[in-house]
């Protein structure tokens, strides 16, 4: 069941629409924000926390905290928040409506980037950490479902660096664990400092960036585990992979390698010191690649479909198949090739049925 109901007004200026998506402690809603003056209203994004999470402390001052820190950032590859609040004990957030594609989605449609479109979208993102990280904060979950691919009214694609809810204050202490003792982050981007529970600074926003340009270049994380606890040893102890270990015909792999060896190593200290140093040294391997790779423009795959930013229901349709792809090779080589595929017809049409559930 929704929380708002469609045609309801929120806060008395938002009018809600259709649920794009829901989360384990949000939904988010399309609606039309009304401008006052005569003007025509304007379609926003609504993001509503939920009431038993609104019960916990914990889940309403990460809310606020998102709120108060995206709303005081302005940068053109930030997602822009224009109001938050409590209506009636529903605390919201109001924020621009982005219709495109996650990065994961792009990635795993298009397999692998070529290093100068990748660098072309990495560029928009270490601006953003700059400007993030010159108000004294480390957003603290870089990774690519948190870059969002934007297309503009023009038809351009606008990168934007979203989800901002577990962003921490470098003169707050860092905290790096919630109240109930959970690593703060994704396993597979954190870096070793992190992963270890130390103190971190921008340069951790770095090295997940450095994971993010490493899966768009060999289609995966420089780690992979089942384990969780494995994997974020790995990012402590692990030597630093190369991209063409996985992907054997990656162009100008050795300027790619130079640039990650720094930006994915082990100590801060050996790291980029800064976006900006990084970023320039983005802009330089680029330019000594030759050719027209100076601008290269970013493009979704022709296969992706577009959705608004919160609508979850991409992430289903991905799960889904991905599930099924897993099914389908664990199945492999074990069965006669009737009975295969018998199970992998079942396994899909289970996946399906589950899908489906949660949808409605």
């Amino acid at each position: 069941m929704d929380l708002l109901k469609h045609g309801s007004l929120l806060a008395g200026r938002y009018r809600i629409g259709k649920r794009l998506g829901a989360g384990g402690t949000s939904e988010v809603y399309l609606a039309d924000a009304a401008e006052g003056n005569g003007q025509p209203a304007r379609q926003v994004a609504v993001k509503v926390l939920r009431p038993d999470r609104a019960l916990s402390s914990e889940s309403v001052a990460r809310f606020q905290r998102e709120a108060r820190v995206v709303s005081q950032l302005r940068h053109p590859n930030l997602l822009e928040v224009f109001d938050f609040g409590e209506d009636q004990g529903r605390w919201y957030l109001v924020m621009e409506r982005l219709e495109g594609i996650e990065l994961t989605e792009a990635i795993e449609l298009k397999g692998t980037y070529d290093l100068d479109e990748a660098a072309s979208i990495l560029d928009a993102v270490l601006s953003a950490l700059d400007s993030t990280h010159s108000y004294g904060l480390v957003h603290r979950d870089v990774k690519p479902s948190n870059i969002f691919l934007a297309r503009t009214v023009a038809g351009e694609i606008l990168v934007k660096l979203v989800d901002f809810g577990i962003v921490q204050e470098v003169a707050s202490g860092n905290v790096h664990l919630t109240e109930t003792g959970f690593l703060v982050g994704t396993p597979g981007y954190v870096s070793p400092e992190q992963a270890r529970g130390a103190t971190i600074d921008a340069r951790s926003d770095l090295y997940s960036l450095g994971c993010v340009m490493f899966e768009m270049l060999a289609g995966r994380p420089p780690y992979i585990n089942p384990s969780p606890i494995k994997l974020l040893q790995e990012h402590v102890f692990a030597p630093v992979p190369s991209p063409r270990d996985f992907k054997l015909d990656l162009k100008y792999a050795d300027q790619a390698d130079a640039f990650l060896a720094r930006a994915l190593a082990k100590s801060p200290g050996d790291r980029y010191s800064s976006a900006e140093e990084m970023r320039t040294a983005l802009a330089k391997m680029v330019a000594s690649l030759g050719g027209p790779h100076e601008s290269a423009p970013i493009t979704l795959p022709p296969n992706s479909i577009g959705h608004s930013f919160g609508d979850n229901s991409p992430h289903l349709r991905h799960a889904s198949r991905r599930a099924t792809a897993k099914v389908a090779k664990a199945i492999e080589s074990s069965k006669p090739p009737f009975v295969r595929l018998a199970m992998v017809a079942a396994a899909s049409a289970i996946l399906a049925a589950g899908l489906m559930h949660f949808l409605r």
